[in-house]
């Protein structure tokens, strides 16, 4: 079959769609040679999106020839956190007919899509094993920040994420990670991954932010490539000689020609000083509301959103209303996927019409990406590149006709730009051609935007290499280095208004938030190997979360509620009350900006539709830690017949678990909830009080999946089973060689990679040696020091006897002396050995020292770690380091998590 016939026949397995465009066949081929477009200019409807499974079908072709030229990671990037976005449409559609090819009719079809995923899980260890062989993970859903596609680095992977949660992870800041996630969150996406910024054009200073990153990364050899393509309906980006594009074919073509004529009849409301916008939305609104249709209203602010909310509900009622904006939490944006009235705003040929009218309130959460099509818009003026993606939101796929309604402020914009951009953006609507009585708006219609129009561009900040020296030191906590810059300006550039603050609910915060109740260190432990999740997230300015927060507190007895505040590398900044939260902040003391607020349940302070609303009643799902991973937390305590576990982290009255005593319990929740045990937090000790006498002892348990786990610190000291430390160390080494040896066998630089598994294989052969030390098997509990032991089984670990000492400090001084000086890439795999838990970049503190050494050789070791570090990241960059870490770190959470029942390979 030659190259153009398999992919004709490969995208309609993987689509459904029977044919393509023909831009898609031109840029396959485009990519089957290994080669990906600078740009993207392609209008509004004629499927961008489906670049997607055009480089997987682009390297699953590659792999059948035995040359992957593709990098194996693609990450789409979009500018706002919307929900049914187009490309994880695309994700989910690809992933389902590859888990599914039984739903394919045909025969010579089934086959073709089992040659297809043959051919792709050969390319990595967990598809030679039989799992899936490609990874989704996602902004939404169950796939939603799950972590696969960091499990195995030489498994092709989809990663669709916002600027700010690529951006920042790029630059080894990802919010809310900590020192072991962020060079490893850096050092994936900066190596063998093909970064696509969907309308680039709105992201002005991200896409310079990528095009400097380019730059630095070609100034070292690396493993694998990395690439960037920028995409765009409008003319802000230059098309250059590498560009995906429509063609004269394309245009005649009958699919995309409905679609760039679509009618889209405009008419302007230019309104007086003296009448109200919201009124004028609402009441064309509500025109609708007897026509059977899908409306889409667009505002600019969440305040205008909810009140437009308020007043159409009260006209047609609740039902047939629902609100999108930017500031809603992950749990309740996302519950709009499987809401029937919101799912009926997607784009479908086969949609039927509404019974009722429904409306869709939204902000520019709606507006880039997002998979909606609506029948009727109503919106208030913006800048022209904002207004054309809101137009491209309407009668996306031609049929039929429909109206657009533009109301017009007549209040005086203060701001001159933005008076000046106005004006432009009105000046050219009015220019358009006329149809039906009114503005015609068909994409092909909408060409020649003036720059005028658009809104402002930020100015950006360079990326010096300094920056990127300080934001790769990541073992130093932004406790400890409160003036290291936040990456914001880089993200985005120098706007106003910029900082941001997130707002979670847990249970748990009721104990974790008080001194009295429980230690620093098991409290930081907590939070740390149970990470707070996208669906947990409210994200709101940070001026406005402070104010919502002075309402709150004023409300019964929330001013002495425990809150816990948390630096943007999820580090604990500040425990206490609310009270004392919001004064440490008016004197200075507490920064909200970038920060998170992790509040109780019990405060409330979140309405129905998940938005933070301090005068809202107490809900009852408002902690929703446990809805997205399999993951699971307990209350328990002892009384006088032994050991009882409620679910949740609250007093419960009646037991699920019973057992003997506390090991025993842990084994039985493990057991029935096919997990494993994550940390046990201890109830009171802050206090001194002896419990244990006095047989009244109580703690708070955490479990997740396996694979859940091995991704957080737990992987240290706990696994499925025990794992005695030879075997563990001899099986990392060995899995850190063949996922290399996976990347090299298709590879150009197939030689330098396997130099590569080589010193992985050293690395992962000794790079737990440390645990042997007396305090670190006793802090797991082995009693059998003459069997040390990597993986205790159970989740125990005595941060007294340990008493702060690192393992991979030990493991260090071990292959110090182990290692000859003529040993090749000996810096290397010292520093990997250091590092694989997040230490070593650039230090170690001094309480990190090993006890049975020497002090002399610890203080010594400790700074040729320093120097080591920046010499090797002068020589490998700051994401080719980063990524080496990542695969040693991978194979140990492989190793750790048990994956394929302890048989791995």
């Amino acid at each position: 079959m030659n190259r153009t016939t398999y992919f004709k026949e490969a995208y309609r397995l993987l689509t459904g769609h029977q044919r393509c465009f023909p831009w898609q066949e031109r840029a396959f081929v485009k990519l089957a040679d290994g080669v990906t477009p600078q740009t993207v200019s392609l209008p509004t409807g004629t499927g961008k999106t489906s670049i997607i499974v055009l480089w997987l079908i682009a390297l699953a072709w590659q792999a059948s020839q035995g040359a992957i030229r593709l990098p194996r990671r693609l990450v789409w990037v979009v500018n706002r956190r919307v929900v049914v976005d187009q490309a994880t449409n695309e994700a989910d559609n690809i992933l389902d007919r590859l888990s599914n090819p039984a739903s394919i009719t045909d025969p010579s079809g089934r086959l073709m899509l089992a040659d297809i995923t043959r051919y792709l899980a050969e390319l990595s260890l967990l598809g030679r094993m039989g799992k899936a062989p490609i990874a989704v993970s996602t902004l939404r859903g169950q796939l939603a920040d799950n972590g696969e596609w960091k499990l195995d680095p030489s498994r092709p992977a989809i990663i669709i994420g916002t600027v700010d949660m690529i951006g920042s992870r790029l630059l080894f800041s990802g919010y809310g990670d900590g020192k072991y996630k962020r060079p490893q969150h850096a050092g994936l996406l900066g190596h063998d991954a093909w970064i696509v910024l969907d309308e680039a054009h709105l992201t002005p200073a991200f896409a310079e932010l990528l095009s400097a990153i380019r730059h630095e990364q070609q100034q070292f050899s690396a493993f694998t490539p990395w690439r960037v393509s920028l995409l765009s309906a409008t003319q802000r980006i230059a098309e250059t000689d590498n560009s995906f594009t429509l063609s004269p074919e394309d245009e005649q073509n009958d699919v995309i020609g409905k679609r760039l004529w679509a009618k889209k009849a405009l008419c302007i409301h230019e309104l007086d000083e003296n009448t109200d916008e919201l009124d004028i939305i609402a009441l064309l609104g509500l025109r609708y509301r007897d026509a059977k249709r899908r409306v889409l209203i667009f505002v600019k602010s969440p305040e205008s959103a909810i009140k437009l909310t308020e007043r159409i509900r009260k006209e047609v009622g609740a039902q047939t209303v629902r609100v999108l904006t930017g500031t809603q939490r992950g749990h309740e944006r996302d519950s709009l996927v499987v809401d029937p009235i919101f799912l009926g705003f997607r784009s479908s040929s086969a949609r039927q019409r509404p019974e009722k009218t429904h409306y869709l309130i939204a902000t520019a959460a709606g507006e880039v990406g997002a998979d909606l099509d609506a029948d009727h818009l109503v919106c208030d003026l913006t800048t022209l590149d904002s207004l054309i993606q809101r137009f491209g939101r309407v009668n996306r796929l031609g049929f039929g006709e429909s109206s657009v309604d533009l109301v017009v402020s007549g209040r005086e914009e203060k701001n001159e730009k933005e008076k000046t951009r106005l004006a432009a953006t009105l000046e050219y609507l009015k220019t358009m051609q006329h149809e039906m009585g009114a503005f015609a708006l068909s994409p092909a219609a909408m060409v020649n935007a003036p720059s005028a129009a658009f809104s402002d561009v930020p100015a950006t900040v360079p990326l010096a290499r300094h920056w990127l020296d300080m934001w790769s030191l990541t073992s130093i906590s932004n406790t400890a280095w409160p003036d290291r810059p936040e990456v914001s300006s880089w993200l985005h550039g120098v706007v106003e208004n910029l900082p941001e603050t997130w707002v979670v609910w847990r249970d748990d915060i009721e104990w974790l938030g008080r001194p009295d109740k429980v230690l620093a260190e098991d409290c930081a432990k907590a939070i740390d190997v149970y990470p707070i999740l996208p669906n947990e997230q409210l994200r709101d300015s940070t001026g406005r979360v402070r104010e919502k927060l002075k309402k709150l507190a004023q409300q019964g007895h929330n001013a002495v509620l425990p809150v816990i505040l948390l630096h943007a590398d999820g580090s604990i900044a500040w425990r206490g009350t609310l009270e004392a939260l919001l004064a440490e902040v008016e004197k200075g003391q507490a920064k909200l900006s970038f920060a998170t607020v992790l509040l109780p349940s019990s405060a409330g302070g979140l309405n129905e539709t998940g938005l933070f609303e301090p005068r809202s009643e107490l809900r009852l799902d408002l902690d929703v830690a446990d809805r997205r991973q399999q993951r699971r937390r307990f209350y328990a305590y002892c009384d006088e017949t032994g050991w009882k576990a409620s679910p949740g982290v609250t007093v419960g009255d009646k037991p699920e678990y019973v057992a003997i005593n506390r090991l025993e319990l842990i084994f039985t929740i493990a057991k029935a909830e096919n997990m494993k045990p994550l940390v046990m937090v201890p109830l009171d000790e802050a206090r001194g009080d002896d419990q244990a006498e006095a047989g009244n002892e109580r703690c708070l348990l955490y479990f997740a999946a396996a694979t859940f786990v091995g991704q957080t610190h737990a992987n240290s000291f706990s696994a499925p089973l025990p794992q005695a430390l030879n075997e563990h160390n001899h099986q990392v080494g060995r899995v850190a060689g063949i996922l290399v040896e996976s990347l090299a066998a298709t590879s150009d630089n197939a030689d330098g990679l396997r130099e590569l598994a080589e010193v992985l294989k050293i690395a992962g052969n000794s790079h737990d040696t440390g645990k042997g030390r007396t305090c670190w098997q006793q802090a797991i509990g082995n009693q059998d020091l003459s069997t040390p032991l990597a993986k205790s089984g159970h989740n125990r670990f005595n941060l007294r006897l340990n008493r702060k000492y690192r393992h991979e400090f030990g493991s260090l001084l071990d292959s110090e002396k182990a290692l000859g000086p003529a040993q090749p890439n000996r810096e290397l795999i010292l520093h990997l050995l250091a590092s694989h838990h997040g230490h070593a970049r650039p230090h170690f503190m001094e309480y990190h020292f090993d006890r049975e050494s020497a002090l002399t050789s610890c203080q010594e070791a400790a700074l040729q770690a320093i120097q080591r570090f920046g010499h090797l990241q002068a020589r490998h960059g700051w994401w080719g380091l980063a990524y080496i870490e990542a695969l040693l770190k991978a194979a140990d959470a492989l190793v750790s998590a048990d994956i394929n029942e302890g048989n791995i390979l």
